[in-house]
């Protein structure tokens, strides 16, 4: 009877401990970014770690940095499929290369119209909480953060102090819009090159320069080869993780509170803040070597830059009604969050 008793006591002992003590889900997220990238260092990194802590041992998370998770995982058009085929529970997607899956965040790319990462991400999110942005209601996935990078500025292997330098010259772009900013600017925009593959074929020749902002060009070793800068906010791209709604749903209650507490405008907040410092930090770098020209336009030179690119803003803004409204809200929004609102 005593040693029934024992196994008894042991047996409750075991019932009593719960599940996810010894079985956290894994969860898997993916970039094609390299381990070193500041999505990975700056921006997940800390999320996993906060959420784990709060999850209370019911969740786990593997980063698939490099691509690792297959050629797909290489690809930056397939960051989404990843995770609505179940393949990454959370990954980093930048929505332009979704082909029309979010023809709103067209909005994000128009030149001159945010100043930095800050302003621009609280007020993406804004407009994504007000139901403004298409494509973002997908039942598949459960969106963590919407945010926008630092402002383009131009990249080129050759100099550049006027406009008339830009004919002719093959600028490697990402969308619609930016294709339409480098033509207003008088170079011809090549389409076909990814952010992975800007800095090879820039030293082939294959393109003379790119729009990326100053954290981009050392994130993707542009630095080695465009040596030249036009410092002025070309516009920017939005960034997107979602995570696999099945999968979320599926998780213990204590892990979807541990992700909802930090996402949304807590993630968005943070990062473009820390966005805005590593952009900083990356032009100061790029000030200080000898060999780099960093070009300030001239006020009469602005000038004509604004005139050319205003092309892009008007071709948006008249492209619909809708656009028109968009446009207006994404200004006042902008505007609001720089006065403190």
């Amino acid at each position: 009877m005593k040693l029934l008793g024992r196994l008894l006591v042991a047996l409750a002992a075991l019932v009593a401990v719960p599940a996810h003590a010894q079985d956290p889900v894994t969860l898997r997220i993916a970039t094609f970014l390299p381990p070193t990238s500041f999505f990975v260092t700056k921006t997940i990194a800390p999320w996993v770690e906060a959420v784990e802590r709060d999850a209370g041992g019911t969740v786990k998370f593997e980063i698939f940095a490099g691509g690792t998770l297959g050629a797909a995982g290489r690809n930056p058009a397939m960051q989404l499929k990843l995770v609505t085929d179940g393949i990454a529970d959370l990954a980093f997607v930048i929505p332009v290369y979704e082909s029309g899956r979010f023809p709103d965040d067209a909005i994000f790319n128009l030149p001159l119209v945010a100043a930095n990462s800050s302003e621009a991400s609280v007020a993406a999110w804004r407009l994504l909480e007000k139901g403004l942005l298409r494509g973002y209601d997908d039942p598949a996935f459960k969106v963590v953060a919407l945010y926008i990078n630092p402002p383009n500025v131009l990249n080129t292997t050759f100099p550049v102090t006027r406009l008339e330098d830009l004919a002719g010259k093959k600028i490697q772009t990402g969308g619609s819009e930016q294709q339409d900013i480098v033509r207003a600017l008088g170079a011809v925009p090549v389409g076909n090159v990814s952010t992975r593959e800007v800095a090879e074929a820039a030293s082939r020749g294959v393109v003379d320069g790119t729009l990326k902002d100053w954290l981009a060009v050392y994130s993707f070793r542009l630095d080695a080869v465009t040596k030249h800068h036009v410092n002025l906010p070309l516009g920017s791209s939005s960034i997107l993780l979602p995570f696999n709604k099945a999968k979320y749903d599926s998780l213990p209650e204590r892990a979807r509170a541990a992700i909802d507490k930090h996402s949304g405008l807590v993630l968005v907040r943070r990062v473009g803040r820390e966005f805005d410092e590593a952009a900083q930090a990356a032009f100061d770098r790029a000030k200080a070597e000898p060999k780099r020209s960093i070009v300030t336009l001239g006020s009469d030179e602005l000038e004509r830059w604004k005139a050319a690119t205003r092309s892009v803003v008007d071709g948006f803004r008249k492209e619909s009604e809708r656009n028109e409204k968009l446009y207006q809200a994404y200004v006042r929004e902008v505007a609001e969050v720089r006065a403190g609102k």
